[in-house]
């Protein structure tokens, strides 16, 4: 089970994912299970807080949606919320754009 990551935004109180399955068995329920779990013990190892929500909100991109643009979106993220500026924007993609 392998995923690319296309692009990431993390926020202060959720994290944004463009995720490509690399192989037949790529699961994303599966895998974000995982990384949650492994993540929130780590987190809450040092903390002694709780890091993430039981649910995710997952969507699936179609045909007609552009990949260059979904990743635009995530990466812009901080910036469309005004928690951010555009100089650090490069920093959150990984070479997606």
């Amino acid at each position: 089970m392998q995923f690319a990551v296309i692009a990431f935004c993390v926020m202060p109180d959720h994290v944004h994912l463009l995720l490509e399955g690399l192989t037949d068995d790529a699961d994303f329920r599966r895998a974000m299970r995982l990384w949650k779990l492994r993540t929130g013990f780590a987190w809450k190892q040092r903390t002694e807080c709780r890091l993430w929500q039981e649910s995710f909100y997952d969507y699936v991109l179609r045909r007609f949606d552009s990949v260059p643009g979904i990743a635009k979106y995530i990466v812009d993220n901080p910036i469309s919320s005004g928690r951010d500026s555009p100089g650090t924007r490069k920093r959150r993609s990984n070479g997606a754009l």
